[in-house]
């Protein structure tokens, strides 16, 4: 096992419900499962500075901790998740997300946790781009953004006024520990 990583954000998704955490000083997050059985599955998305986005579906988590290998960035090509929510935070499954960047037309539906992968070529440490969301009983809208590489984008549609909104995925009110009893903690570490 590899050093450490602190300050790594992380999306982990658990009957379909998203908790957000980032890792302390020892690579170390912490989330409580409302579930008692010892074996649960989950998703879960890491995103770290200096390190290619990570995201693993159906992950079976036995024990009371899973270790999530990271690797660092190489070169220009990395990785873009577009989390779509709705005004209430939750995610909107089977959301159309179309990114047209640098002339190309990239489609992905978002999947049950809200979530579309791109991958894309980094020339700068930033890139714009055009986005296109669209859901059942949401107007299409269309938004310019500039994405960062291996990095998470939130996009919000809002039912109400029909408009899409870029939001922050990691908001500082939710990236704080829990201090759990032992029996309900799980952890992930996360090193290179």
């Amino acid at each position: 096992m590899g050093k450490p990583i602190p300050r790594a954000k992380v999306l982990l998704f658990f009957e379909s419900k998203r908790s957000i955490g980032e890792t302390d000083n020892t690579g170390t997050a912490q989330f409580r499962f409302s579930n008692s059985s010892e074996a649960v599955e989950v998703d879960y998305v890491v995103e770290a500075d200096n390190y290619n986005i990570e995201r693993q579906n159906n992950v079976h988590f036995r024990s009371r901790k899973i270790d999530v290998p990271l690797s660092k960035s190489k070169g220009d090509e990395a990785s873009i998740i577009v989390l779509v929510t709705d005004e209430n935070s939750e995610s909107i499954s089977g959301a159309e997300v179309v990114l047209l960047l640098e002339g190309t037309v990239n489609p992905q539906l978002a999947d049950s946790n809200g979530i579309a992968r791109f991958e894309a070529t980094f020339l700068d440490d930033k890139v714009n781009a055009q986005i296109r969301v669209s859901a059942r009983g949401f107007q299409t809208e269309y938004q310019n953004v500039t994405l960062l590489p291996n990095k998470v984008l939130g996009i919000r549609l809002d039912a109400n006024s029909q408009s899409i909104e870029s939001v922050d995925v990691f908001p500082r009110q939710f990236l704080k520990f829990l201090h759990l009893s032992q029996k309900s903690r799980r952890h992930l570490y996360l090193t290179p």
